[in-house]
């Protein structure tokens, strides 16, 4: 069955990221031991302190096709408020992480990263056997950024992280570049996506539900999630995903496992 492993999808991620204040951020429990112990003993005994506080707050969800050339987002036509239309639809997402992501660090200081995720990538991957030895590791091809779409909303999320990280700094805190681009131009923010993408491991698609053939993108299961042409054989996650979805895959897996349990006690019912 040619569609398995087919049209793998992920959300990529391209780390902005600035100094703080080392205890404004996570490394404040890597300044010494006896920090992160006191940090402990305050959680356990009092329910406070930097343990008490989630790692990730918030997150921010826009569309790069609103942005105007200030970097403000258009507001005006109405039109674009309307999300039922899919080009409203965001494409980025910014995880607001009090850390950095790829072991870049600054002595004496924290850090504070943009974590600028395309949600919606055209470019596709796939996952196919290497060998017949189950103990083989598959071989896997993530296929990040081959389609050449996928770099415009990336470069539109570093620049509008630069801009608000300046704005931030014009407001009187102590915000310093840590990773960022060496230059305003497409060419460096495209040179600076392709040597720090990372996985957001939100792997999809690569057993697609749909009809048997689906023009030039055939599925691998049906409505049921039943493996077509297979008798007893279901698949129950992220892979059945049609195309990824612009937001984190996490809850809608287990909506498929929950969906895949009552249909599955619905058949031995009947």
């Amino acid at each position: 069955m040619p569609a398995v492993g087919s049209h793998l999808q992920d959300h990529l991620a391209m780390p902005v990221e600035f100094t703080t204040p080392s205890s404004d951020s996570l490394h404040y429990l890597l300044s010494s031991p006896l920090q992160a112990i006191l940090e402990f003993l305050k959680y356990l005994l009092m329910g406070v302190g930097i343990l008490s506080h989630a790692f990730q707050y918030n997150s921010t969800f826009f569309p790069t096709r609103l942005l105007r050339d200030d970097l403000t987002i258009d507001k005006d036509d109405p039109r674009n408020n309307d999300t039922s239309v899919p080009d409203n639809r965001p494409d980025i997402e910014y995880m607001h992480i009090p850390n950095d992501c790829i072991g870049v660090q600054a002595p004496g200081k924290g850090a504070y990263s943009f974590l600028v995720t395309l949600i919606r990538p055209k470019s596709e991957g796939t996952v196919r056997l290497a060998s017949t030895d189950p103990r083989t590791p598959p071989a896997i091809d993530l296929g990040y950024l081959t389609v050449p779409e996928d770099y415009a909303p990336l470069r539109a999320g570093v620049r509008l992280a630069l801009r608000v990280a300046e704005d931030v700094r014009n407001q009187g805190y102590l915000f310093g570049n840590l990773h960022v681009p060496e230059a305003d131009t497409d060419e460096e923010i495209d040179r600076f996506i392709r040597k720090n993408l990372i996985s957001c491991y939100h792997y999809t698609s690569t057993c697609r539900m749909g009809n048997k053939t689906h023009g030039a993108r055939p599925s691998v299961v049906d409505a049921k999630l039943k493996v077509h042409g297979v008798q007893g054989l279901q698949a129950c996650d992220a892979s059945v995903f049609p195309e990824i979805i612009c937001s984190h895959t996490m809850a809608p897996s287990v909506m498929v496992a929950e969906k895949c349990a009552d249909m599955i006690k619905a058949e031995y019912r009947e």
